[in-house]
């Protein structure tokens, strides 16, 4: 069997990952197709604007076999970490090729690009502890040490498809058995595109018209459109909780929080004090050191109250729990069950095994108008696909 791999968030899930899903099965022959999805919170440090399980369900309708969450210790990562996660469950999943969009317009050899990375990773690594600017993200002093090593590599951050898919790359590589890669270019829209023009448009511009009550019936299947007129989840309506987080914690207790400094929480604390809107607050603390994604994920570790400690134990408790499937991806995950550590059901020990997770879902819980459930007894959805193409 022929299994590819699919990394997502579907937030939300539209028309161009259909073409996604569909041109991944016919790129690689795939018999079947996994998706590995972020679940309720999303890699650029947001909530996702649907519940992980209404993504799943939906995505298993239109080309997806199996979707698997990517739990959030790396759901909410920068790029390389989230990919390295996200690689590593397609591998253990199975999988001999990964499909992923790119925005990269010229031919570009993904695997020869990881293969070098392998190669010079300890060269690469230790230029890059060199480099001391205060003010230069981790991301920049990597595309500064990789453009000095390989002038050929375009690092143009506005193709965040591409800067994420060499993340992918660099991951696949460092695999004992390393997967193919199957570039896809993207489809009419793109990336950072704000606008809808057609029946693809990017999940920014969906987003963006759904905040503003504008219609985006024509770019999303009819069951993800019918979802989205239900509830929208964002940033706004999670900020009063972050708000209170951080007016109420000691200093010295928020430094105990993932990735937070005695600096970012005197920054947090008294931008939250005049803050009355999550906007607000982004704009009071984004610098050239701490760009919107970056604030983004710590703010969501604070919201989540996961400390280091919360951390390591996450990344060193793995499991692959199925949200939505069709008959073929029920058949072949039941052949994992004795593998991997599959987590069908969410009970007390569960809760206990993995409580990050379990704290991440109680608290979009709360975002919901209906809290409905986002654990205990909830099971994966068995759904019939329909076959649609883009």
């Amino acid at each position: 069997m022929k299994i590819c791999g699919l990394i997502v968030e579907y937030n939300p899930f539209h028309n161009g990952h259909v073409y996604h899903a569909q041109m991944a099965r016919e790129k690689t022959q795939a018999d079947l197709v996994i998706a590995v999805m972020s679940g309720n919170f999303l890699q650029r440090g947001e909530p996702a604007i649907v519940d992980k399980w209404k993504r799943a369900s939906v995505a298993a309708r239109y080309g997806v076999d199996l979707v698997i969450e990517l739990p959030v210790v790396h759901a909410v990562q920068p790029a390389d970490y989230f990919a390295q996660g996200a690689v590593t469950m397609l591998a253990q999943l199975g999988c001999d090729a990964i499909c992923f969009g790119t925005d990269e317009v010229d031919d570009f050899d993904y695997e020869a690009y990881g293969h070098f990375y392998e190669t010079n990773r300890e060269k690469i690594e230790a230029m890059v502890r060199e480099i001391t600017f205060a003010d230069w993200t981790y991301a920049k002093k990597m595309m500064h040490v990789l453009q000095q090593l390989n002038p050929d590599l375009c690092f143009d951050e506005a193709k965040p498809n591409h800067i994420l898919a060499l993340s992918y790359a660099k991951a696949n590589a460092a695999l004992k058995a390393p997967m193919a890669l199957y570039p896809i270019a993207r489809k009419q829209a793109q990336y950072h595109d704000q606008t809808i023009e057609s029946e693809i448009a990017s999940a920014t511009a969906i987003r963006q018209a759904l905040f503003e009550e504008q219609t985006i019936g024509q770019t999303v299947p009819p069951e993800m459109d019918t979802v989205l007129q239900e509830e929208l989840i964002s940033w706004e309506r999670a900020y009063p909780f972050l708000r209170y987080r951080l007016m109420s914690t000691p200093i010295l207790d928020l430094t105990k929080y993932y990735q937070i400094n005695q600096g970012v929480a005197h920054l947090f604390v008294q931008a939250a004090v005049r803050a009355l809107s999550f906007d607000q607050f982004l704009h009071q603390v984004t610098s050239k050191s701490y760009p919107i994604t970056k604030i983004q994920r710590m703010c969501v570790y604070i919201l989540l109250a996961m400390t280091t400690a919360d951390y390591e134990q996450a990344v060193a408790t793995s499991f692959f729990r199925p949200l939505a499937y069709t008959k073929e991806g029920q058949l072949y995950l039941k052949s994992l069950t004795k593998a991997l550590p599959i987590l069908a059901r969410f009970g007390k020990k569960e809760a206990k095994r993995y409580p990050l997770t379990l704290r991440a879902d109680q608290l979009y819980q709360l975002l919901l108008k209906d809290p409905e459930q986002q654990n205990f007894g909830r099971f994966a959805a068995l759904v019939e696909s329909n076959g649609k193409s883009v």
